[in-house]
């Protein structure tokens, strides 16, 4: 299960010149294998992005907080539950590209984001607390992993709310 309070990448626009080279270079070095994972998009997928961690990479909240700042990723053990004050445990998307979008399961829309035209899908995201003993951290799940949590599927939630 992968829970994180950050966005799994980083986009350098117009990078220093002395980065620009480098970053060249790396891609000219590897450029078989990103092409590879490009082709098997294994961007979409959580268990390559953030594969579980040793056991030494397991850190407590207190220290994620801490570090929250310095740290994109942080692995804790803890007990997790649903944050209090939640209204709603579902939003509506893109079906290409899951960002958020104002509108009716089922419309039809062009994205403002991805500018693919489909039908807008409900997707689950809710928030969690996670506790430890040296502390508490909220951090925010979504997709198919939140689902694998609820008793129901986001599907499911916005048809229950339009009976």
């Amino acid at each position: 299960l992968s829970v994180t309070t950050t966005h799994l990448g980083t986009i350098m626009i117009n990078p220093p010149m002395a980065e620009t080279v480098v970053l060249k270079q790396w891609y000219i070095e590897h450029k078989e294998e990103v092409n590879r994972q490009l082709e098997l998009k294994v961007y979409e997928n959580p268990e390559f992005l953030l594969p579980p961690p040793n056991e030494t990479e397991i850190i407590s909240v207190h220290s994620a907080l801490q570090n929250l700042q310095t740290l994109k990723t942080a692995w804790v053990r803890g007990k997790a539950s649903l944050a209090y004050g939640q209204t709603s445990y579902w939003f509506t998307a893109c079906y290409k590209c899951k960002k958020g979008l104002r509108a009716q399961v089922g419309w039809i829309v062009t994205c403002p984001n991805c500018k693919s035209e489909g039908p807008v899908e409900p997707r689950c995201r809710f928030t969690l607390a996670i506790e430890d003993n040296s502390g508490l951290i909220q951090a925010v799940i979504s997709g198919p992993k939140a689902e694998q949590l609820l008793p129901m599927t986001a599907a499911q939630m916005s048809l229950n709310k339009n009976q």
